[in-house]
């Protein structure tokens, strides 16, 4: 899997003649992690989604000609704050509002400012156009800023497309040149008009490139038709020097201090998170989710088929011990009060019987008051099977709560003097 995918951007001049430029072919190379090449070709947007989406980082290389390379005078002041006074600084210089452009510093040596300039409505379309097609991070270079760079000369790099010969440019002095040059003739295929248009690209060097020598980067067919001009010109070819275009004399320039122009928008610098990396982990946690849930279901539909046969079985010996009784709700606790009824006619008692509790109880007070200074029983209340029992002065409720554990009694509460007892569940049957 490719480490970076590189794409050069349409200038958007051609991009806005283009119906979708999102479907225009692009150059583009696919780059690994010790920087070598490992595909390169002319494809679009759509062709490259597999390569955008396993891609770690996708490089897209704006035309020199959309970003401008501005320079203020600023004093010394820290880079938070000088972004904030950039609109200030640049507004003689911008021929828009401050508001619609993407200011990005580049450098501050001697006290003089680099800022390059970028239209941000057409950063935030390459931005969604590139993220749509399934890029997970996306920065943007200018192409003026990332082309080899060689000591003591002058890089230019002209590409040719839609009648426009994009002309950037490195100086020696370590500035930049970024234009957009409509020249119709250097795309014709007439020899005299082809010629006409490389010396009037020639012309420009001159211009913008008076002094130093000039090392050209251009497509391998157009090499023939400089090297004729050049033969006839001699003064300008002695500094001028032509080289075949390649990715390698693209990107070489490219470095930590190179501005990420997509760094501007706001939206960008939101929280991003691929869910596509995500999509195995979610997927089994899902699968597992559902595995358990058909697990638990099952078991508990098991559990209630067993409860209910339990509970049919408990009915029927129920109906078959008592056949008049007619409303059978809960066959256990029925039963259980029969088998209480059934005692006390008998003359037996329950450990729930007032007159059990209350006999137990008085075996554990007769013990454990003596040993409270002040302690005794104010009333005794019988409710709802339990002992309620008020007392005064007593402060030892947890040696009698071990006393009636002796007893198969519990201590429910103890609140205000009152004790709350009752047999040890299991004992009243």
């Amino acid at each position: 899997m490719a480490s970076t995918l590189y794409i050069l951007l349409p200038s958007k001049v051609t991009a806005q003649a283009s119906a979708d430029w999102a479907n225009l072919a692009r150059p583009f190379a696919a780059v690994s992690a010790n920087g070598t090449i490992e595909q390169q070709g002319c494809q679009t947007l759509t062709q490259l989604k597999p390569a955008l989406m396993q891609a770690r980082q996708v490089v897209v290389l704006l035309a020199a000609s959309d970003v401008s390379l501005l320079q203020a005078k600023v004093p010394p002041m820290a880079a938070s704050k000088l972004r904030m006074s950039l609109p200030n600084l640049l507004e003689d210089q911008l021929s828009t509002e401050a508001s619609e452009v993407i200011l990005q510093p580049v450098s501050v040596v001697d006290g003089l400012c680099t800022v390059a300039v970028v239209d941000k409505t057409w950063m935030e379309t390459v931005y969604r156009t590139v993220l749509i097609s399934g890029a997970k991070k996306v920065v943007a270079y200018p192409s003026q800023m990332a082309m080899e760079y060689r000591a003591g000369a002058t890089s230019v790099l002209l590409d040719q497309e839609n009648s426009i010969i994009e002309f950037a440019a490195r100086r020696f002095d370590g500035s930049f040149i970024g234009l957009g040059l409509g020249l119709d003739q250097a795309m014709s295929t007439d020899t005299q008009q082809q010629t006409a248009g490389v010396l009037e690209c020639l012309q420009a060097l001159s211009l913008f490139v008076p002094e130093s020598d000039v090392t050209v980067y251009l497509d391998a067919k157009a090499i023939a038709p400089f090297q004729h001009a050049l033969a006839e010109n001699v003064e300008m070819a002695q500094r001028i020097t032509l080289q075949t275009l390649s990715w390698k004399n693209r990107i070489t320039g490219l470095d930590t201090h190179t501005p990420d122009l997509l760094a501007g928008i706001s939206s960008i610098n939101q929280s991003y998170v691929d869910w596509r990396i995500w999509r195995w982990p979610l997927g089994l946690g899902v699968a597992a989710l559902f595995i358990n849930m058909i697990g638990l279901n099952i078991e508990w539909w098991s559990l209630k088929r067993e409860a209910q046969s339990l509970t049919a079985s408990m009915t029927q010996v129920y109906r078959s011990a008592y056949p008049k009784e007619s409303v059978v709700i809960d066959p256990l606790a029925q039963m259980q009060q029969k088998i209480t009824a059934a005692k006390k006619m008998s003359g037996q008692s329950s450990p729930d019987d007032f007159v059990v509790l209350t006999a137990q109880f008085a075996q554990v007070w007769d013990r454990l008051a003596p040993g409270v200074p002040g302690a005794s029983v104010l009333g005794v209340e019988y409710r709802e099977r339990n002992l309620f029992v008020k007392t005064k002065s007593f402060n030892a409720p947890d040696q009698l709560k071990t006393a009636l554990q002796e007893q198969a009694l519990m201590l429910v509460s103890f609140k205000d003097g009152i004790l709350q007892i009752k047999p040890v569940s299991g004992s009243a049957k």
